[in-house]
């Protein structure tokens, strides 16, 4: 008597579904850029809006949103204007919300007394993080600053003793406090 052993060997044909990407070498390539690339601010409006923005490599719109946010860093570079005396600004960054291509960023205005047009720079450095945005991101070599100039429009427009009393005014002293010898 001859048993047939059938043994019915079923493959167990599990698709493993867990496609691995590596983000460097799939992802396209964007570019970080900033505008304008020339701006002039009034002190009396107080602040500068600038825009961080991302395009594809080409200069064309993203083809698709960002998946998660990409995080720009951003310096501030004196000239003539310095830091915390013409403008309210010290390296930064940005971060450019997933499913968006840009983000604003505001630059303070000071008020000096000085009658003189006075410039600064800001910069776009490496992205610090693009990593699950969907896009490899670098900083467009072509539109990376914007040259700011600060235009004094309110010292020019008042006569030397308004001026006068009003740097008091800004820096807490009274026109009383003044004597003449």
């Amino acid at each position: 008597s001859s048993s047939s052993s059938s043994s019915s060997s079923s493959s167990s044909s599990s698709s493993s579904s867990s496609s691995s990407s590596s983000s460097s070498s799939s992802a396209p390539p964007a570019l970080a850029r900033i505008s304008p690339a020339a701006a002039t601010v009034k002190v009396s409006s107080h602040s500068l809006t600038l825009t961080v923005s991302l395009t594809a490599a080409s200069g064309a719109a993203l083809s698709s949103a960002t998946t998660g946010p990409v995080t720009v860093t951003v310096l501030f570079l004196d000239g003539t204007a310095y830091a915390g005396t013409d403008y309210a600004g010290s390296n930064t960054t940005v971060t450019i919300p997933a499913g968006s291509s840009s983000a604003s960023l505001a630059v303070p205005v000071l008020y000096s007394s000085s009658q003189v047009a006075k410039s600064m720079t800001v910069r776009l450095a490496a992205p610090v993080s693009s990593r699950s945005s969907g896009w490899d991101v670098g900083v467009d070599p072509a539109n990376h600053r914007s040259d700011v100039t600060i235009q004094d429009d309110i010292t020019a427009t008042l006569p030397s003793s308004d001026v006068l009393a009003a740097t008091l005014r800004l820096s807490g002293e009274s026109a009383a406090s003044l004597s003449a010898p």
